[in-house]
C-alpha cells in the first residue's frame, strides 16, 4: 500500500495493471490475503523494482536467499543479534 501510494496510484487502477479486482489488492494490502507470487513478479516489472526487493517487501523469502541463509545460519544469526543490539 505504502509503495502504490507514493505513486499515486489508485488501487483499482493498480489491480486492474496486475490483472486482479481492486477488492482482492484491499485485501492483500489489509494483510487479510497473501499476494500471490506472479502478482508480486508483475509488480516488480511494472514499477521497475528488484524482484528480490518487492518479495522482501511482501514479506516473502526468495528462494535464493533462503537457501543462503540455510548455508550460513551461524552468520545470519550473528548478524540479526548484532541488529538488534
Amino acid at each position: 500500500k505504502q509503495q502504490r501510494q507514493q505513486r499515486n496510484t489508485s488501487q483499482q487502477n493498480l489491480a486492474m495493471a496486475l490483472g486482479c479486482s481492486s477488492s482482492f489488492l484491499s485485501r492483500v494490502e489489509a494483510c487479510d490475503k497473501p499476494p500471490s507470487l506472479p502478482m508480486l513478479k508483475n509488480l516488480s516489472s511494472l514499477w521497475n523494482i528488484e524482484e528480490n526487493r518487492i518479495l522482501l517487501l511482501a514479506r516473502v523469502v526468495p528462494e535464493s536467499l533462503a537457501e543462503q541463509m540455510a548455508n550460513n545460519i551461524d552468520f545470519f544469526l550473528n548478524w540479526m543479534h548484532k541488529e538488534k543490539q
